[in-house]
């Protein structure tokens, strides 16, 4: 990932559906979904582009961090923390779901 400003950065990836138009296709719904989605636990995607090779994503920074720096840098969280991060954790995911999105990659990092 490169950072493009302070408030935003480009996640890079290639480009792995040229084979499918249904494929294409459903990736860019699901863009679209993710343009609209609304919550503060999620991080924004801004703008998408491609070339020939790549997908370049513009995304919203998130200045804190992920979860596995924090744990990283604290050896553990507390019960109190857990509980906090579980809670923004399961809200992302509900509205996700409500837009018949499944994150099938969660992960702390």
């Amino acid at each position: 990932m490169k950072r493009i400003r302070k408030d935003s950065l480009i996640k890079e990836g290639l480009i792995k559906f040229r084979q499918s138009q249904g494929e294409k296709r459903a990736f860019l719904a699901e863009m679209l979904a993710m343009k609209t989605l609304n919550c503060p636990f999620l991080t924004r995607l801004q703008s998408v582009f491609e070339n020939d090779t790549r997908l370049f994503f513009i995304m919203n920074f998130a200045k804190g961090g992920d979860l596995m720096n924090l744990i990283a840098k604290t050896g553990r969280l507390s019960e109190t923390q857990t509980k906090f991060y579980a809670a923004q954790i399961v809200i992302a995911l509900g509205t996700l779901h409500k837009y018949n999105i499944i994150h099938r990659d969660l992960k702390p990092e």
